[in-house]
């Protein structure tokens, strides 16, 4: 089946919905004030968002933990990655990697950045053209910088 990548202008509840529970309640805290200068980008299949992630143009409180290096990144317009998710039934078709890759493409001198908490994800951002440029352990939690 075919999928299309495109900027969703239409209610966010839309590609919220398809968020864990723990991503929406925190997504809940940031989007009131990030909303007038963030980018939502889906991938649909048959009108059905499927996976999705945000671009963030200005700092939130989910960057908190790299808050010196995200202000100089968003001082030199690049975007921040957030909430990129792929549906649980749809893995393993390189959703992910598209969805990367269809925004590196309409944002092509634009620096991309994001953060991890989730090990296993670096190795899934390496692949994709990310360089890890800081690591800070948080107690007893590990948080990756990345950036493209």
């Amino acid at each position: 089946m075919a999928v299309t990548f495109a900027k969703h202008t239409d209610n966010p509840l839309a590609f919220f919905k398809i968020l864990p529970l723990d991503w929406i309640e925190a997504l809940d805290l940031v989007w009131e004030n990030a909303k007038s200068s963030s980018e939502i980008y889906v991938i649909k299949e048959d009108g059905d968002i499927i996976t999705g992630g945000i671009l963030f143009k200005q700092y939130t409180q989910d960057m908190a933990l790299f808050k010196k290096e995200a202000e100089e990144l968003l001082a030199v317009h690049s975007y921040y990655i957030g909430y990129l998710w792929v549906n649980e039934t749809h893995r393993g078709r390189d959703l992910g990697t598209l969805w990367l890759d269809s925004v590196k493409s309409s944002y092509p001198k634009a620096k991309l950045w994001l953060t991890i908490e989730e090990e296993n994800l670096k190795k899934f951002y390496l692949k994709n053209n990310f360089q890890v440029v800081q690591e800070v352990e948080n107690g007893d939690v590990k948080e990756w910088l990345l950036v493209y």
